[in-house]
């Protein structure tokens, strides 16, 4: 049986795309399998084919955003786990986002901030109480 869990990152600035790729590349060997996409529209084209168990967004990108993804997601595919890593949600909209089953991480991330999203996605019942979120959005973690 394949354990593998998939995690499907999505952001229009390729060179982030690419870094979070490098910094994962030795963390994800045989445990995540992990898949890149520059665009919204493109990432959901590959949910429907092959839905991953966590999706992670930024907000904003030309032609199909985050916030389009997410709701066409959490409609068709309630399973996937999303998570929405951006540096450009004012507080309102990452405390609508966090409402509406997401969790939120600023950026710039670090290493540390990527591996604690595989490690939710691997605990689907995990639960991160509303405080630690708003808490995490105002100290920019």
């Amino acid at each position: 049986m394949d354990t593998t869990l998939s995690i499907m990152f999505v952001d229009d600035d390729l060179p982030v795309l690419e870094g979070i790729r490098r910094t994962l590349a030795k963390k994800s060997r045989n445990r995540w399998g992990l898949s890149f996409f520059p665009s919204g529209l493109g990432a959901l084209r590959e949910i429907e084919r092959q839905q991953p168990d966590g999706l992670v967004t930024d907000m904003r990108m030309p032609g199909m955003n985050g916030k389009i993804l997410l709701e066409i997601v959490h409609v068709r595919f309630p399973g996937i786990q999303t998570f929405i890593l951006s540096g450009q949600c004012s507080e309102q909209e990452a405390l609508d986002l966090v409402r509406t089953k997401n969790r939120y991480f600023r950026k710039p991330f670090d290493r540390t901030g990527l591996l604690e999203v595989l490690r939710l996605v691997e605990d689907l019942q995990v639960e991160i109480p509303t405080e630690t979120l708003i808490r995490n959005l105002l100290t920019n973690r």
